[in-house]
């Protein structure tokens, strides 16, 4: 997946934290020395020596924490986006429409399976999970993505980029119908390409956030897994958090 935030962005900020945990450690070691006769001078005794290892050890502990808060929610904060935070954060549950491009119903129209997408979208990775909502007894299936890539170009666009497999229930499917959905359903991989559309400068996702695009997947057109390869799209609506 593409890197959430620049690694130069990222080290730079480190670098500040930790700073600025350091010069708060030497003040507090400043004040405590302070009152002590001698004064607070710096040296190369043993005592100055380690009081200097604990100040340095104070603004990586310090750079450690900021470092494990940015990665756990930071990062999701809406004014670190677009110029820190290079893409959205896509968590929640979206709901929509998958279309075949080649199954059909019986008067003709494409096959609009009703769908389900649960996004966990954490800081270096995405889980992506979609279950078709068509009625368990006609053969509902889930998909999980093995890959997942989000990237944004230079001009906003953000694409969402996902490599799945679907394995349905194993069930009796001699006499359904050849249209029917469940007669559809087998095992099978495939691939989504997904842009993500929001109001401008919109940064915290809401239902106006959209994602839509194509699929192609290896299944077989027909019962006996001869001539693979369908197609067809899909059009997602955020609807609520986890």
């Amino acid at each position: 997946m593409t890197p959430t935030i620049e690694t130069g962005k990222r080290a730079a900020m480190l670098a500040t934290v930790g700073g600025i945990g350091a010069t708060a450690a030497l003040l507090i070691a400043a004040s405590h020395t302070s009152a002590d006769r001698n004064g607070f001078a710096l040296s190369l005794s043993y005592v100055m020596a380690k009081k200097l290892w604990e100040i340095a050890t104070a603004g990586v502990v310090w750079a450690g924490i900021f470092n494990w808060l940015f990665e756990k929610w930071i990062w999701r904060f809406s004014l670190l986006q677009g110029w820190l935070v290079k893409i959205p954060d896509l968590s929640g549950v979206w709901q929509g429409i998958s279309e075949s491009r080649y199954f059909k119903n019986r008067d003709g129209s494409f096959q609009a399976i009703p769908i389900e997408v649960t996004i966990d979208h954490r800081f270096d990775r995405i889980i992506y999970t979609q279950k078709n909502m068509h009625n368990a007894k006609e053969g509902g299936t889930t998909s999980k993505a093995v890959v997942v890539d989000l990237s944004t170009d230079e001009n906003d666009v953000c694409t969402l980029a996902v490599i799945y497999r679907n394995l349905p229930r194993p069930r009796d499917i001699s006499n359904d119908a050849p249209e029917s959905y469940s007669a559809n359903t087998r095992p099978h991989d495939g691939c989504m390409l997904t842009t993500l559309d929001r109001p401008v400068k919109e940064r915290n996702v809401t239902v106006q956030w959209t994602l839509s695009g194509e699929y192609w997947t290896n299944k077989s057109r027909c019962q006996d897994h001869q001539d693979p390869g369908t197609t067809g799209v899909l059009n997602l609506r955020w609807r609520r958090r986890l």
